[in-house]
């Protein structure tokens, strides 16, 4: 099998290199073995190109100038062929980036940025639809495409915040059938080329993921905070009697909702800024932003619920976003809710008054997140637990949040 794989990745190189002298110099090394066991040692030599094949990746994700290749332990056969098809691939990604044309996106890109991803990308969560027209006009902001033979390919978008010091990556996506090809790393470079340049205050880049970070990754981006992550779902007239059963089970949790200047207030207070906020980090539908005066509007502009378990001094703040479609299906809405506390029976109370303030608008099927702190989780997964019709959407999963400096 390990054969099998290693002919078919010679072949799809093959347009890029010449690779005779490089098979030969494997089946003379290969063909030193005479005993019974030549054909194992052959199949042993090709995986040994394969691993360095994925060293070599490794190492140039890291960019690791102390990292040599006398250090791998691998015959000197596989690591002088695996380097040549790496370096081939490499070639390979330089000129499909060669390939791309960068522009800032319109509104007439509207229909090609959706055709990026299918309906069933990001668990049919996708909220580009609904983020698209407001990502074009939000201050602060850009939005840049890749096309490539004038199809849109590619999508990333920036945003400014901490007082135009820090840039959010987001939004990245790249259509299925050209991913590995090195167009995601093109688009974020010119991205970034473009805020040193119009932006020369950006000291630093911040985003997202759902996924844990590669040590390659973690080589290149410091762990800023991560939230574990309980999610729900549900047909909205199963709802209310969900936020009944779960009513029930608090006992003495009285809570507070907000207005904006209050939580503007108490968000930026050293109790909540030392207690509370993850790393010092206020988390607002995976926008990570400083505890900071200028980061207020940006708030602002998301038209967030806000509720505590009491406004002098909580142990639990939570804030809600607006729901919004998604593609999961025709009448579905999406939500998330970031809770920032250390006490379960608190983030619990401020969970069934989050979804008790949706009552009264909400139809379709519901899908939502609850961000919350790791140690925190259990307790409030076990709490959801219901004879309401309200299932679990997805098993534990955490957000990570990564910064580098420019």
């Amino acid at each position: 099998m390990l054969f099998f794989f290693f002919c078919v990745l010679c072949r799809f190189v093959s347009s890029l290199v010449t690779l005779h002298p490089l098979m030969s110099r494997l089946k003379s090394t290969s063909a030193s073995s005479h005993n019974h066991g030549a054909s194992g040692s052959r199949v042993l030599r090709y995986h040994h190109v394969l691993v360095e094949i994925r060293k070599r990746g490794q190492m140039d994700a890291n960019n690791d100038a102390g990292a040599t290749w006398g250090s791998l332990n691998c015959t000197d056969g596989a690591r002088d062929c695996a380097v040549k098809i790496h370096d081939a691939l490499t070639v390979r990604s330089t000129r499909m980036s060669a390939a791309l044309e960068f522009s800032l996106a319109q509104e007439q890109d509207f229909q090609q940025v959706l055709n990026i991803c299918s309906s069933d990308a990001f668990d049919g969560l996708d909220y580009m639809a609904a983020a698209f027209h407001r990502w074009l006009q939000e201050p602060g902001r850009v939005v840049f495409i890749a096309r490539k033979d004038n199809r849109v390919v590619a999508l990333e978008s920036a945003l400014l915040i901490d007082g135009g010091q820090t840039a959010v990556f987001q939004g990245l996506r790249v259509v299925p059938d050209l991913r590995g090809h090195g167009i995601a790393d093109a688009l974020q470079k010119h991205v970034t080329d473009y805020i040193h340049q119009h932006y020369p205050q950006v000291s630093a880049v911040r985003l997202s993921r759902a996924v844990q970070p590669s040590p390659q990754t973690l080589a290149k981006y410091r762990l800023v905070a991560k939230e574990a992550v309980v999610s729900l779902r549900c047909e909205a007239v199963h709802l209310q009697a969900f936020v009944a059963e779960l009513g029930s089970r608090l006992h003495g949790h009285d809570t507070v909702t907000l207005s904006q200047q209050q939580a503007e207030t108490l968000i930026l207070s050293d109790h909540v800024v030392f207690s509370l906020l993850p790393s010092k980090t206020i988390i607002n539908d995976w926008e990570p932003l400083k505890p900071m005066e200028a980061n207020m509007e940006v708030l602002r502009r998301r038209r967030l619920t806000w509720i505590v378990d009491r406004e002098l001094e909580p142990s639990a703040i939570s804030l809600c976003t607006t729901p919004y479609p998604v593609p999961y299906r025709h009448d579905a809405l999406h939500f998330n809710i970031n809770i920032f506390s250390h006490s379960v029976s608190s983030a619990c109370a401020v969970f069934v008054a989050q979804l008790e303030s949706l009552l009264p608008r909400l139809q379709g099927l519901l899908i939502f997140h609850t961000f919350v702190h790791p140690e925190v989780w259990s307790g409030l997964r076990q709490f959801c637990q219901n004879n309401a019709g309200v299932s679990f959407f997805k098993d534990y999963w955490e957000e990570v949040i990564l910064e580098r400096d420019l």
